[in-house]
């Protein structure tokens, strides 16, 4: 297995009906993530100059980076 990589993304963009971080969408979306092939961990960062971030480490030579974000997608 490589190193995992981390992909972050938006999460009023992923989500954008959803204004907390806190709320059950996220959750789900997160929950969702884990477990997938490829996929090793998913959370949320949040830095108090920047919109709070969807952070999924992946492992590149199981998941590609356009299938990752295809899955991000469809969930």
């Amino acid at each position: 297995m490589t190193e995992p990589t981390k992909l972050r993304l938006d999460l009023p963009l992923i989500l954008p009906d959803v204004d907390d971080v806190k709320d059950r969408c996220v959750q789900r979306l997160i929950d969702a993530l884990k477990g997938r092939p490829g996929i090793e961990e998913a959370h949320v960062v949040m830095e108090q100059t920047a919109a709070p971030q969807l952070c999924v480490h992946y492992d590149p030579s199981t998941i590609s980076l356009t299938r990752l974000r295809e899955v991000v997608s469809a969930v």
